[in-house]
């Protein structure tokens, strides 16, 4: 089996009608997306996805929710 993982990811909106100065947007002018899941690893143990889960949390709680991730088991 196959843990995934993927992330969301900060990108600006499509079609603003505001500038970007400096390489910068406006805030209102960005939104959040979640990633393309991609492979993280292959493993016999379902238990696995657990550490991955735990380790996200902490994370989450020493970066906060940016670092925010999600799994998933792929294939039996």
């Amino acid at each position: 089996m196959i843990i995934q993982k993927r992330v969301r990811v900060r990108v600006p909106t499509p079609g603003s009608q505001r500038r970007c100065y400096d390489g910068c947007f406006h805030p209102d002018d960005w939104y959040f997306q979640w990633t393309e899941w991609t492979d993280l690893e292959t493993t016999d143990n379902p238990d696995r996805i657990k550490f991955w889960k735990d380790l996200n949390d902490y994370a989450v709680s020493a970066r906060g929710e940016s670092a925010r991730a999600e799994f998933r088991i792929v294939g039996t």
